[in-house]
């Protein structure tokens, strides 16, 4: 959300260039954090999983539609690289101990 999208593949030593309100209070949220801490780890991840409930999640909403054959919308102009949840836990782990 920070970036442009203009290149792809981005690297934490690439500029940031947040085009929305939302992308740049993003930015400036891990600017605070970093400026508080320069220690702490931000990660930028899309991360997935299943809700209790089964009805809260944005793969619960894709999966319960495409079972009741329902027409989905979304974005044309977007690429995701999500992350299942359980494996986002293990990464922070692990990076926190390697920090």
């Amino acid at each position: 959300a920070v970036f442009d999208g203009e290149v792809g593949n981005y690297t934490e030593n690439d500029m940031p260039n947040p085009l929305s309100v939302y992308s740049l209070t993003k930015l400036r949220g891990e600017n605070a954090v970093l400026a508080a801490n320069p220690q702490a780890l931000v990660l930028r991840v899309n991360f997935y999983g299943w809700s209790i409930s089964g009805k809260r999640s944005l793969a619960e909403y894709f999966v319960n539609n495409l079972a009741e054959q329902k027409l989905l919308k979304g974005f044309a102009d977007v690429v995701f690289c999500p992350m299942m949840v359980l494996d986002l836990a293990d990464t922070i782990l692990e990076a926190n101990e390697k920090a």
